[in-house]
Order: C-alpha cells, then sequence, then structure tokens
C-alpha cells in the first residue's frame, strides 16, 4: 500500500514539475516577447521611421548614431589647430562674383565619392517626383585632364558646363578648374578627401581590379602582389634601401617596380588645378577661396 502511494505521489510531483517548467517558459517567452516589442517601439521613435519591418534602415540608423557617438566621443578628447604655412596666400573665402546656383563637385578619387555621387543622384531624383526645386545633375566620364592644361580647351570645356540648365550640380573627377581664368564667374566648389595613406592604399588595390590590367600593362603575378612587396621592390629598384632622406631618394627616378597609378601624390595637383603653378600654397590659397566646403571621409556619417 505504502509503495502504491510514494508511485502515485511520484506521478504527481512528475507532473506539477512539468507544469512548473511550462508556465516557467511560457512566461519567459512571453517576457521577451514583450521587451522586444518594447525595443523595436523605442527604435522606432528614436529612428523616425514608418515601419518596423524596415530592419535595414533600423539597423542603417543604429550604426549611424554608433559613428556620431564615437566622432563626439573623438571630438572632445581632440582639440583641432589648423596652423596656415605663413609663405601661403590666403584672403579668405570670396563671396562675391559667384555663380551660387552651379556647384562643382571635384570628386577627388578614392575618397568614399561613389557614395556621396549616389547620396547626390537619389536626392534630385526624389525631389523631381515630388515637383521640389532641385538642382539638376549629371554624372560626368571621363574628364579630358590632359587637354585641359591647354587654355583654349578649358575655356570649351568651362562653357559646356554652364550651357547646362541652371541650377546644375557638377559630378565628375574634376580637378580644380579656374572658371575666372577662362572668363566666366566662379561656381560653388565642394570636395571630399580622406587620410592620404588610406587614400593610396585604397587606389592601389582598386588600380589592380580587371579592367585596369591591360591598360597598366600587368602580368598577372603583377596584379596580385602586395602593397609591401610593391614598395619593396620599389627600394631595391631605385638603391634606396637604408636611405636616411627616402623622399630625397626617390625624387626625380623613374619608379617602374610597381605598375599601379594610385601611388602617386594627388591631393596638391588635384586642388592646384589645370594652371602652371602645382604647390602645396597654391593648392591650399585656392580651398580657401573657392571651396565652400570639403569634407573627410573619416567623419562621414
Amino acid at each position: 500500500m505504502n509503495g502504491k502511494y510514494m508511485v502515485k505521489v511520484s506521478k504527481l510531483f512528475g507532473v506539477v514539475v512539468l507544469i512548473w517548467i511550462s508556465v516557467s517558459l511560457w512566461r519567459s517567452y512571453k517576457n521577451n516577447y514583450i521587451s522586444k516589442q518594447q525595443l523595436m517601439e523605442q527604435l522606432k521613435r528614436k529612428t523616425s521611421f514608418i515601419s518596423n519591418k524596415d530592419r535595414n534602415k533600423i539597423h542603417l540608423n543604429q550604426q549611424i548614431n554608433s559613428n556620431n557617438q564615437d566622432i563626439n566621443s573623438t571630438q572632445k578628447q581632440e582639440t583641432f589647430q589648423y596652423v596656415c604655412d605663413k609663405t601661403g596666400t590666403f584672403n579668405g573665402y570670396e563671396k562675391t562674383n559667384r555663380v551660387e546656383d552651379l556647384v562643382i563637385y571635384s570628386e577627388m578619387p578614392k575618397c568614399g565619392s561613389g557614395t556621396l555621387v549616389d547620396i547626390f543622384q537619389q536626392t534630385a531624383r526624389r525631389a523631381t517626383r515630388k515637383h521640389l526645386p532641385t538642382y539638376h545633375t549629371g554624372y560626368t566620364y571621363p574628364v579630358p585632364h590632359e587637354e585641359l592644361y591647354q587654355w583654349n580647351k578649358r575655356l570649351n570645356y568651362a562653357n559646356g558646363i554652364f550651357e547646362e540648365t541652371p541650377p546644375y550640380l557638377f559630378l565628375g573627377h574634376l580637378r580644380f578648374l579656374d572658371f575666372k581664368e577662362v572668363g566666366h564667374k566662379q561656381p560653388v566648389f565642394i570636395d571630399l578627401v580622406r587620410d592620404p595613406i588610406n587614400r593610396t592604399i585604397s587606389a592601389y588595390h582598386y588600380g589592380r581590379k580587371p579592367q585596369f590590367n591591360e591598360r597598366a600593362n600587368m602580368t598577372k603575378a603583377e596584379t596580385k602582389m602586395s602593397m609591401d612587396e610593391c614598395f619593396e621592390r620599389l627600394l631595391n629598384e631605385t638603391g634606396c634601401v637604408g636611405a636616411r632622406d627616402l623622399n630625397k631618394c626617390l625624387h626625380g627616378k623613374k619608379l617602374t617596380a610597381c605598375k599601379s597609378s594610385g601611388i602617386v601624390e594627388r591631393m596638391t595637383t588635384w586642388f592646384s588645378g589645370y594652371g602652371s603653378e602645382v604647390s602645396v600654397n597654391k593648392a591650399k590659397s585656392n580651398i580657401d577661396k573657392y571651396y565652400l566646403i570639403i569634407g573627410k571621409l573619416n567623419m562621414y556619417c
């Protein structure tokens, strides 16, 4: 009798335990479900997006918020100070005698320009669909850099840009073009730049894509060459291994060890433009006078 009683008690205890486990699991699930709903509502309020189902937009907004926090934290820790070279010519941004409805995005290569161009174009298309005032835009490729070193070619090119229906946003890899030099008012210039080392690394790998192999006459082995191997060959070929002043050693020597258009200085020539003077001071002067804004890629948000 006692044995049968113990069996019944054990079975009853087992049923009670199963019921308790089931209730606990249900409560846990219910609590988690509510927490997720609350989290989505919070995200919805923070992101101001209409639909909770649009996960990509929510994830993107989370990344942007995170980047902004990192940037704000960095700005609090760092003190930025711009020191001007005393030999440079700096008269400040020239607001007068400008064409406000013509904006030139001179698009420094390998500085996140593809993303920014896409943002400009999408914004213009959306504004057009909603019948809102917007800049007309179109991407120009290729830009005839070598031809623009001739004054008459610069004149014709500038005339073509001014023939576009205003307001117009020019998009293309165009070095600074002095429109005043060819008889026009100066448009508004904008650009985006990047840490020179990171830009060079990006350009190096970009130049090894299949579509550029034939143009650079690269062998299969050269397309797979790492940047470290490239510079090692470069130093060995020029005899500059262990040189105390590497810049002085490499200056004026023909660099054929690495077939890549990416390993060249860009910013000075880009912002100096197509005139006879190419120098840091000329580039800084053009930026100071004619560029409304130049963004930094590492501050992209």
